[in-house]
């Protein structure tokens, strides 16, 4: 079985956070998961997702 790597990358906030967009962070996503790969992990992704999508993603 292959480790599991879970890239959680936030490019768009809530209104109410008060935080600016975040430009880049697909790029810098690809390349961790380009990184993790070939260290052997079995990489997803996952953008823009809130506290509870994160905390099922953990759980899968």
């Amino acid at each position: 079985m292959k480790n599991r790597a879970l890239i959680v990358s936030v490019e768009n906030f809530y209104e109410d956070a008060g935080l600016r967009k975040r430009n880049g962070v697909k790029r810098d996503a690809r390349r961790l998961h380009k990184i993790l790969s070939k260290l052997g992990f079995s990489v997803e992704i996952r953008m823009d997702i809130d506290g509870d999508e994160i905390y099922k993603a953990f759980k899968a």
